[in-house]
């Protein structure tokens, strides 16, 4: 096997919204290990040498996330496409967002979509 220096496994969850709470030390990672192991065919458990989970208070303590979500809000109809939260800020005049929270959605191509869609926003203002 080839020598890896890092590795990141995300294994992602629905935000901390409402009475939902999930306790650190229930994240079973020896299954997630486990897991990768059957998939790459390699066995990678003993090469570990540091551990960290970062969590969703992490990311919220960390990165100030909504709930807790590295995904941005929840997979409700609500909150879907056009439902999302529009780019122009409805209280100060010439605020812009944009990312995973804001229209289309999530992912690194969603998130160059919106980026594309507040450059138009802004172009079309400006005109």
């Amino acid at each position: 096997m080839k020598e890896i220096t890092e590795i990141k496994i995300m294994c992602t969850k629905c935000n901390t919204y409402g009475t939902f709470t999930f306790p650190i030390e229930k994240i079973d990672t020896k299954k997630i290990i486990t897991l990768i192991e059957k998939t790459i065919g390699e066995e990678i458990m003993d090469s570990i040498k540091v551990k960290r989970i970062f969590a969703h208070n992490d990311f919220s303590s960390h990165y100030n996330t909504f709930k807790g979500t590295a995904l941005g809000l929840a997979h409700t109809l609500s909150q879907t496409a056009i439902y999302r939260p529009q780019h122009e800020s409805k209280k100060i005049k010439n605020l812009y967002y944009t990312g995973h929270y804001n229209h289309p959605g999530i992912g690194v191509p969603m998130v160059i979509i919106s980026s594309q869609i507040l450059t138009n926003i802004i172009n079309n203002s400006n005109s």
